[in-house]
């Protein structure tokens, strides 16, 4: 337990030893990003390296509106910490899907990432969305 002394009040934070998520400061704080976005980022870093996401399924697990998510995810993607990348099937050449990657946070100075710089992994048979985070 750690105590914070301010002038008006005793601040007691509790912090809990299991089951938690650090979150980098330049995160939270982050003004460019509205509070659901840097919500949004946060739950996706919480979540164990290779869980997956299905889009379809994320405003329920983060339980807002489908309209919310999708301009949370319009705006994030124009911000760069989206990237989607259309998936084709490799013997057939139709359209499967799509692949995102998210950027958790981007570096000082930083591009926005593009398709050529981004970590995409690799491109295979997907008939899921399949979110990786990237810190």
């Amino acid at each position: 337990m750690e105590r914070k002394h301010t002038n008006e009040s005793d601040v007691i934070v509790i912090k809990p030893k299991v089951n938690y998520t650090q979150v980098r400061n330049s995160l939270i704080e982050n003004k460019e990003l509205s509070l659901e976005e840097r919500f949004f980022l946060i739950f996706v870093s919480s979540k164990h390296e290779g869980f997956t996401f299905y889009k379809c399924n994320l405003h329920y697990l983060l339980g807002i509106k489908e309209g919310t998510l999708d301009r949370i995810w319009k705006s994030l993607t124009a911000k760069g910490h989206i990237i989607s990348k259309r998936i084709r099937n490799k013997k057939t050449g139709s359209f499967d899907g799509w692949q995102h990657t998210i950027i958790i946070e981007l570096s000082q100075g930083q591009d926005l990432p593009t398709l050529a710089n981004a970590c995409l992994g690799e491109q295979g048979d997907y008939s899921n969305t399949n979110l990786s985070s990237k810190i």
